[in-house]
Order: C-alpha cells, then structure tokens, then sequence
C-alpha cells in the first residue's frame, strides 16, 4: 500500500493484458517471459526456500531485508511439491503492497516460467491457476509490483488432488538437493509438522485413534520456552475437540478445548513451559463422527520475527500498521461483537486517517478516549475504505491519547483477522 500524500514509484511491471492465467502468444509472450526471468536471474540462490502444502494458507511478510529482484522489488520463495496433471490455484492476497506472483519449476532462476499474474484475484491480489505438468517440486516467487514496497500477505494453494496424496507427491526439494534417498522409498508427509503463521487441512475417520503422535490428526511441533502458541480447530462436519501434549521425559497433556473457539470450534492458547517437542492431537467430541478439518496455528515468537505486533502491545505509531484479530476470547460490545482496543498519543491539531481493513468480517473503526474503563468515541466509520473496509478522517481536538476501537458491525460474522494502519499528516 502506498503511503498518501507522496507520489508512487513508477511501475517496473505493466499489467499483463488479455484473459487473466493464459499465457499470451508471439511477441508478447517473449517480452512478459524475457522481463520476468530477469527479474528472477541469480534471486534464487539468495533467499531460503519454505515449503507450501495443498490445502493450507501461510502467512508471511516482505520486509526492508529480503531479498532484491533485479529492478528493486522485495521478494519471498515458496516451494510447492506437485503432480502431473494436478490442477492448482495459487493465491497471493495483501492488503499492504501490490501482489505480483510467478510460477515456475525449482530451482526457478533461468528455468521457463509456468504463470505469472499482477490482480488476477480481488482487487491487488495476485492469483494463478495452473494445471502442472509433471511430478516435480515447483518454485513460487512472492513479490510486488512496484519497488521497495513491504508489508504482510498470506500465500494458499488449493488442489484436486485428493488428501491422502498430499505429501507424498515427490521427493521434498531438501532431501533431493542435500540427502538423497533410495529409490521408491516414500517421503513422511510435511503436513505432519505446525508451521506458525499456517493454516493446514487434515481428515478424521470413523475409527479408534492411534498412538500419540502417529495418528491421522496429530500434529508436532518444536516450541521454545515462554513462547505462546495459538491453536484453532474449525469443522463443519462434525464438533471438534483439541488437546495439548509436551513430548518430554514423559508424556503430559497440558492443554484441552471443546468450544473456546466460537460455536463448536475448538481453541487453545498456551505458554510453553519449555523447550521440546509438542503435539497438538486433533479429535472428534462424539465417537464415530468422521469428516474434515482445518487447524491454524500462530506462534508469539513468529509474530515478533516478522515484527508483526499483537493487540496486547496497545500503541500504535504514527504512519504504521498492526496486524490482529478478532475472536471469542476478546471483550465484547453489547451486541456480542468483540473489539480491540489501540492507544495513539497525538497533537493537537494533528490529521489522522485511519484504516480498518478485513476480508472476514465487516469492518467499524472509532476513535476516542477511555475515562474510568468508558469508551466515549470522537468519530466512527463504517466503509469509506471500498467494499467494507473502514475508514475515518479527524483533526485531534487536544494533545494526548487516544484510543482506537476494531469492531465488527455486524454480530453474524464477528470473528477474523484484520490490519489497522494510522497515517499522520502533521
């Protein structure tokens, strides 16, 4: 996104023109795949690889520190291990920079391009359908349009490949570059493993659960002491119930939920006591239920190392953006929707914007002052911002802090994440 109030680079990429996922024929096809090589030439070997399984939805984040393209712009890379004939839709959605994303077969480099797209999904997304070519590991470029631009985004490829194959496609980029195994020995499943900022897919039978650790809705992880991990389990098929278990000399159960996550939905938030291995086990509440599942996962550690800063921090700056999110645990409103409350210390005198931007729920920004624990609101904003995304203009009628709110309008969709951002024109 674009700071207002100072002109924008030029634009290093031209929109590509003609049907969005086609890739244009003749000269036109020269010149999009000779711009895009270049930009790519020598980038891989500079920037670490992170793998992207079917069905989940990661967030990262672009920052002053990664990586250059060849004409400036930031850039992450993801691997993604595919099958012939495997239809994939790749997703690149940002509400901070311009999304431009390219496909093309590992290592990437100088290797022919698959697909590339600027605002092939909703407003500045980037998104890519793609039918894959062969069994082989894939490299997706994260990036942006104009140069220099940062901010967080979330990157998810969906599938028809069924569930059972997710994992076991090829050898993993690592094991073939680094370690090499026999040949027709399998490859365990990545999607075994909690990734912080991920939101993974798993599946749940009829049948008795296995031993802990190797059944179908365990899920590992390595945490640090006085980390705070955040687990979610969301099903529509059946009601889900969540537990906790430290790996250590022995094996304790630390943590359970039923339905702290908002209706049936499951959700455990814990402080590690200390370093190890952990397993979050996925289960059904009532025997004999089966069906699907997603778990999301977020980490304390991985939010400070993307400088991604949560409600609990309180004060916003001027001309910065926070990323949070609104759920069953947060105070509510009386009409039951949850809010979270931002403190920014201004001038008298001081034009502000600010912007609340969701695409889970219904965005209500107000600012104001809190007296005794009261919130008394200055000005508030529903929309303002395109679809209903929020935003409020004001001039500070005092010197001093102030508090910003992020709500939700309306009480049948309140949950979800969101980025807040204060722009000061002083």
């Amino acid at each position: 996104m674009r700071s207002l109030g100072a002109p924008g680079p030029a634009r290093h990429n031209p929109r590509p023109t003609g049907p969005k996922f086609a890739t244009p024929d003749g000269m036109t096809r020269f010149l999009a795949t000779l711009f895009a090589m270049a930009m790519l030439a020598n980038a891989t070997t500079a920037s670490a690889q992170t793998r992207i399984t079917a069905g989940e939805t990661s967030s990262g984040a672009l920052t002053a520190g990664d990586s250059r393209m060849q004409n400036g712009a930031h850039f992450d890379l993801w691997t993604y291990s595919g099958m012939r004939g495997e239809k994939i839709v790749v997703t690149l959605r940002s509400i901070q920079f311009d999304a431009f994303m390219i496909v093309q077969r590992y290592p990437g480099g100088s290797s022919p391009l698959l697909a590339r797209d600027d605002d092939g999904g909703s407003g500045s997304d980037a998104r890519i359908e793609l039918t894959l070519p062969d069994n082989d590991d894939y490299l997706i470029t994260v990036t942006t349009t104009e140069r220099g631009e940062t901010g967080a985004y979330r990157l998810s490829v969906q599938s028809n490949r069924p569930v059972a194959q997710i994992g076991l496609a090829v050898t993993s980029v690592a094991a073939r570059v680094e370690k090499p195994q026999s040949e027709g020995k399998s490859v365990a499943p990545t999607a075994r493993m909690l990734v912080p900022g991920r939101t993974v897919t798993g599946s749940l039978g009829s049948s008795a659960r296995g031993p802990l650790g190797s059944a179908d809705g365990d899920w590992r992880y390595a945490g640090k002491a006085g980390e705070t991990v955040t687990i979610d389990m969301r099903s529509s098929e059946f009601d889900p119930y969540l537990t906790l278990y430290s790996m250590g000399p022995s094996v304790t159960r630390v943590a359970q939920n039923d339905d702290g996550g908002g209706g049936l939905n499951s959700r455990i938030v814990y402080r590690l006591p200390a370093d190890g291995e952990y397993v979050a086990r996925a289960e059904r509440r009532h025997p004999g239920r089966s069906g699907s599942y997603t778990l999301s996962f977020r980490s304390s550690a991985h939010s400070s190392l993307l400088g991604i800063r949560a409600a609990g921090d309180m004060y916003l700056a001027a001309n910065s953006a926070v990323l949070g999110d609104l759920d069953s645990a947060d105070p509510k409103m009386r009409d039951g929707t949850p809010y979270d409350l931002w403190k920014y210390v201004g001038r008298a005198g001081e034009t502000i914007r600010v912007t609340l931007r969701s695409d889970d729920f219904d965005a209500f920004v107000s600012i104001g002052t809190v007296t005794n624990g009261v919130f008394t609101a200055i000005a508030s904003a529903d929309d303002g911002a395109g679809g209903t995304h929020s935003r409020l203009d004001l001039t500070l009628p005092f010197a001093g802090e102030f508090v910003i709110r992020a709500n939700s309008l309306s009480p049948r969709t309140p949950f979800g994440d969101y980025v807040l951002r204060v722009e000061s024109f002083r």
